[in-house]
Order: C-alpha cells, then sequence, then structure tokens
C-alpha cells in the first residue's frame, strides 16, 4: 500500500506521541480524516509495530533471565561487590 500524505501525517503524530492504546490511534485517523482504507492501513502498521515490540521485550526478558541463572552458578556470586573506580589509587590498587 502506498501511503497517502494524511496516512504518513496519522504515522508520524502516532509515533511522535508514543501512543499506546488502539482507541488513539483511531482518534487520530479521524482527526485526520483518513479514509477507511487510509485508516485500515495506519492500524494495521500500528498493530504489526505494537507485535514486534512485544516480542523484542519477551526476548530481553529471557536473555536478562539466563543472565541471571548463569550469574548464581558463578562460585563467588553471592559475596560480589561492585567496583568503586573511586576507591583505586594510581598503581590500580585500594
Amino acid at each position: 500500500m502506498i501511503m497517502t500524505e494524511k496516512m504518513i501525517k496519522a504515522v508520524t503524530e502516532i509515533a511522535e506521541t508514543g501512543t499506546s492504546r488502539i482507541w488513539e490511534v483511531f482518534n487520530i485517523c479521524d482527526k485526520h480524516m483518513l479514509s477507511p482504507s487510509e485508516d485500515m492501513g495506519v492500524i494495521a502498521m500500528y498493530e504489526e509495530s505494537q507485535q514486534k515490540m512485544r516480542e523484542i521485550l519477551e526476548q530481553e526478558r529471557i536473555v536478562e533471565e539466563e543472565i541471571k541463572e548463569a550469574m548464581k552458578l558463578m562460585p563467588h556470586y553471592e559475596n560480589m561487590q561492585p567496583i568503586s573506580l573511586d576507591n583505586i589509587n594510581a598503581n590500580g590498587f585500594k
């Protein structure tokens, strides 16, 4: 589908406002007076982007869980302390 100027304006507004609710997308489409086919195109793009975002977030969650599990397998995980560069002297030691 070729995007019309009205569709581009609607998609731009959706992106700029960070619209995350479908009814907000409908309101923006109404505001820009899109035809039914333009409306369907914008909503389809919105739904596709939402699905991709959910997939990305799920993948990030899985990676974080795997990292936590791997850290628990490290022998000294419980005793690890964060390193502070403020406490290191010129020789590289505390």
